[in-house]
């Protein structure tokens, strides 16, 4: 225990307050602070500040005051409870306020306090072990002497005691406007904080004069703007709070003057702002609001006066904000809209004055993201235009006045952000970096306030999203990086804020995406987490508003990728798993909003991806559909936007993926041509961008893979030396990013397989070992992460097969030992997921295969066996999918080889049989394809091979051997390996003598 800090003498409310704070913040457990003052209004202000300091940190402070003397002390222990209950280990305070006196009306506070003391002694160990956060007890001052004597246990354990004097209140100077000028020290603050106070005065010489009540408002709406822009925002709310409660005073007094409402409805407007400052959406809704009915009221009083259409064309813009921030779309475009109607009934009428077209631009910002939210990009970038056109327009009149560049800094970006979801990088590129180009100049003239550094920190993080797309990574990390360095200033500076925190949050997760990009996987783990980290800070603080719920749904897919990527997949599907119980909550509370699809079904493909990982082929599938569904969906409701067809395919991609896994080939294929086509729409549409050709590149070696599945070796050729081509294209634009690299080592890869296929071994050696030279490349580059290892252990097992087809064993079987020893490495650090399992039982058939080439078959056996064990363990683990059979076929093959090899025949056939019946169930379960029908004929042509089957079951194997093979050649002429076979088989059926297979 810390010693004990006592305040002997009795001290103001800001002495207490400056001390109580530190013990209050500083304590990472149970803190107890005595406040012993002559009523309730002398702690008002400091329970006022300490609510002020937590409702922006973790959660607000909770106020128990019990009203009834007869069960205060159980209230206040329950409500001790519900604080736990509520709010778990977020370590809000506590303040127990028992400040009643006797009086005619109840007696008995005098025992109730006495034995709530008494409860809360007896409690002493639960107060430290198990509520741990700050408790602030408030007695009345004459308990200062009697509180040791009543809990002597309690009096031990606290951490600060004060007497506070007492407070003499001025009946115009409210608590909450001292508190604010005191705590806004900046210079910029200096003129407001004077007129406040002038104002003041003022009303406290002339009490009865009620117009200066109307100049005092005024004075604290201007101090609440200032506050707000230096980032004060628990000060600007305070005054706007006050200002109100003045408008409403002069209200109730003077009655519904246009002026008395005009000044109603602006304090309204003011406390809206405050509150969405301060993340309370709700609130900031309801002020707005009512604000709008008063100016409708005005309206109908006034009629259409310049005045009164430009208030209320601001306060439907204001409604319009506190619903697009509550998720309510629609009702947002329509008040903007009517509000945007109203400023060009104001420029017909008053034509282009600077505020006119100023309003103008505003209102069509403001219906441009609207239009934006709801998925119509074609008229938000229409409206975003117009708006950028009025901006310049304003700059030719008026010059470079701040508030001309900022206007039309915020009007470029907006530009950007359409022309990005166009597909238009290189437009939204140049929009972004002009944007960027003015807010540098606004620093210049006007210093690091606040507003300025935000801008800035907005502006780069636009153009390291268009650096970022046009594949420039190292752009898109050094103008992240700017970024975060000025929010982690704003922090510093401003406090913890709703808006501070999230910025920062954004910042993080742009950084994160970048380092990932380089290949960085440790780097971007931590920035997501710390993203993380403050994005359930605000939802402790700020609750279950649709921003945050959104905000900290996109952080859990990061964290989740991350995790992914360094193979941890239990933690990734976790985090994707919360992500998307988030999203279906949003829908849920907000209906089927094009940005509430689009988020489901991206959550939906990422749980998918972790669930394949896992080796849950059908829930993979099952999450991938449902995205799919969603996705047409969209196409629906908005056509074929680039989002709209991107989003699509990628969805279609990832079906048919699941299909494949689940030897459906044929539904696979028709899902990857689906998206063949879509990317080619793109292309056609927005030209070569890298997204574009990337993503056409993806889908041809998709498309490859499943036409290599279906024996269709030429077709697949095709697909995969497209892929190849773009992807050569992409690294002549863009250089040897890591992204890049690795995107072509697995073109060479699957145009090594297809060549192999066809038996040209020297160009799929070629194509293989130039993939390999690629991969040693990023492991120099990027070191031992999970994936450079797999992918490089990948590629040494290819390199190995096309030297064992090509008879240098040797060559073959360091490669495969290579391609093992990364395999353990890999496990060591991952565990026992499928994944690693899988690869490591694939790493040990091939070591076997190039041992039993060399002739030592106990090598073979031991390695075939330990693959054998494996795929048992992930049978146990996966149950029967398509993978896992065929896995486990394969690998009772090669024990089979390997013990017949050894002369133990029965063995041989034991393992044989057990093959063979697995290839039977995959077929009973996915039809006759080329995979299936190959596997099968192999299984029974290595039984027929044995002796140990006696001459009629060695013809029925052989005679189903034929005719497997001879349907697959019929198929597929052009596949060599096919018709090898069937050469072998009819041979095998001819003599029926057992001969080896190859």
């Amino acid at each position: 225990m810390s010693r004990v800090q006592e305040l002997l003498e009795p001290q103001s409310e800001d002495a207490v307050w400056r001390e109580m704070r530190l013990h209050m913040e500083w304590s990472e457990g149970f803190s107890l602070c005595f406040l012993f003052a002559p009523d309730a209004r002398a702690v008002a202000r400091i329970r006022q500040w300490a609510d002020d300091a937590w409702a922006l940190r973790t959660a607000p402070l909770r106020l128990i005051e019990p009203s009834a003397a007869a069960d205060a002390a159980a209230h206040t222990l329950h409500g001790l409870q519900q604080q736990l209950d509520c709010l778990g280990m977020v370590r809000a305070p506590v303040w127990v306020q028992m400040m009643r006196l006797d009086d005619v009306t109840e007696s008995g506070w005098d025992a109730a306090r006495a034995a709530l003391l008494s409860r809360l002694n007896e409690a002493r160990e639960w107060l430290v072990q198990t509520f741990a956060r700050p408790l602030v007890l408030c007695l009345p001052k004459a308990w200062r002497t009697q509180t040791p004597a009543l809990a002597p246990d309690l009096w031990h354990i606290r951490s600060f005691t004060a007497e506070v004097a007492a407070v003499v209140a001025s009946p115009w100077i409210t608590e909450s406007a001292q508190r604010s000028l005191q705590a806004v020290t900046e210079k910029a603050l200096q003129p407001a904080r004077d007129a406040v106070q002038a104002a003041r005065e003022r009303c406290a010489r002339h009490p009865e004069n009620q117009a200066l009540l109307r100049e005092l408002s005024v004075a604290l709406n201007q101090f609440c703007q200032a506050s707000s822009e230096a980032g004060r925002y628990t000060d600007a709310r305070e005054a706007a709070l006050e200002s109100l409660e003045l408008c409403r005073q002069l209200r109730s007094a003077l009655g519904d003057s246009p002026q008395v409402l005009r000044d109603l409805s602006v304090s309204l407007d003011n406390v809206g702002r405050a509150e969405r400052d301060a993340g309370r959406s709700s609130e900031a809704l309801a002020a707005y609001r009512e604000s709008l009915e008063l100016c409708r009221q005005l309206r109908s009083a006034l009629g259409d006066s310049p005045q009164v259409l430009r208030d209320l064309s601001v306060s439907l813009d204001n409604v319009g904000r506190a619903e697009r921030d509550a998720g309510r779309s629609s009702e947002a475009l329509a008040a903007y809209r009517e509000s945007l109607e109203l400023c060009r009934q104001l420029r017909s009428a008053l034509g282009d004055s600077p505020q006119v077209l100023r309003d103008l631009s505003v209102s069509l910002d403001n219906v441009g993201r609207a239009e934006r939210d709801a998925g119509r990009s074609s008229e938000a970038l229409a409206a975003y235009r117009e708006s950028l056109e009025l901006c310049r327009q304003l700059r030719s009149a008026l010059g470079d006045s701040p508030q001309v560049l900022r206007d039309l800094s915020v009007s470029l970006d907006n530009v950007g952000r359409a022309e990005r979801d166009a597909g238009r990088s290189s437009e939204a590129l140049a929009a972004y970096r002009e944007s960027l180009e003015l807010r540098r100049q606004l620093r210049s003239a006007l210093g690091d306030s606040p507003q300025v550094l935000r801008d800035l920190s907005v502006s780069l993080n636009n153009v390291g999203q268009a650096e970022r797309d046009a594949g420039r990574s190292s752009e898109a990390l050094a103008a992240y990086r700017e970024s975060l360095e000025l929010r982690r200033q704003l922090r510093s500076a401003l406090g913890d804020s709703p808006q501070v925190l999230r910025d920062l949050s954004v910042s993080l997760n742009n950084v994160g995406q970048a380092e990932r990009d380089a290949g960085r996987s440790s780097e971007a783990l931590a920035a997501y987490r710390e993203s993380l980290e403050l994005r359930r800070q605000l939802r402790s603080a700020l609750g279950d508003s649709p921003q945050v719920l959104r905000d900290l749904s996109v952080s859990l897919n990061n964290v989740g990728q991350a995790e992914r990527d360094a193979g941890r997949s239990s933690e990734a599907l976790a985090a994707y798993r919360e992500s998307l119980e988030l999203r279906r909550q949003l829908r849920s509370a907000l209906g089927d909003s094009p940005q509430v699809l689009r988020d489901l079904s991206v959550s939906l493909n990422n749980v998918g991806q972790a669930e394949r990982d896992a080796g849950r082929s059908s829930e993979a599938l099952a999450a991938y559909r449902e995205s799919l569904e969603l996705c047409r969906q969209l196409r629906s409701a908005l056509g074929d936007s680039p989002q709209v067809l991107r989003d699509l395919s990628v969805s279609l991609d990832n079906v048919g993926r699941a299909e494949r896994d689940a030897g459906r080939s044929s539904e696979a294929l028709a899902a990857y041509r689906e998206s063949l086509e879509l990317r080619r729409q793109l292309r056609s549409a927005l030209g070569d961008s890298p997204q574009v050709l990337r993503d056409l590149s993806v889908s041809l070696n998709n498309v490859g893979q499943a036409e290599r599945d279906a024996g269709r070796s030429s077709e697949a050729l095709a697909a995969y030396r497209e892929s190849l081509e773009l992807r050569r294209q992409l690294r002549s634009a863009l250089g040897d990013s890591p992204q890049v690299l690795r995107d072509l080592s697995v073109s060479l890869n699957n145009v090594g397989q297809a060549e192999r296929d066809a038996g040209r071994s020297s160009e799929a050696l070629a194509a293989y070992r130039e993939s390999l030279e690629l991969r040693r490349q990023l492991r120099s580059a990027l070191g031992d992460s999970p994936q450079v290892l797999r992918d490089l252990s990948v590629s040494l097992n290819n390199v190995g097969q096309a030297e064992r087809d090509a008879g240098r064993s040797s060559e073959a079987l360091a490669a495969y030992r290579e391609s093992l020893e990364l395999c353990r490495q890999l496990r060591s650090a991952l565990g026992d997921s499928p994944q690693v399992l899988r690869d490591l039982s694939v790493s040990l058939n091939n070591v076997g295969q190039a041992e039993r080439d060399a002739g030592r078959s106990s090598e073979a056996l031991a390695a075939y066996r330990e693959s054998l064990e494996l795929c048992r363990q992930l049978r146990s683990a996966l149950g029967d999918s398509p993978q896992v059979l065929r896995d486990l076929s394969v690998s009772l093959n090669n024990v089979g080889q390997a013990e017949r090899d050894a002369g133990r025949s029965s063995e041989a056939l034991a393992a044989y049989r057990e093959s063979l019946e697995l290839r039977r169930q995959l077929r009973s379960a996915l039809g006759d394809s080329p995979q299936v029908l190959d596997d099968l004929a192999v299984s029974l042509l290595r039984m027929a091979s044995l002796g140990e089957l006696d001459g009629d079951a060695r013809k029925v194997a052989l005679d189903e051997a034929v005719g497997l093979c001879e349907r697959l050649v019929a198929a597929s002429p052009q596949v060599s390996s096919y018709a090898q076979r069937l050469t072998v088989a009819r041979q095998m059926a001819e003599n029926l003598n057992p001969n080896p297979v190859a």
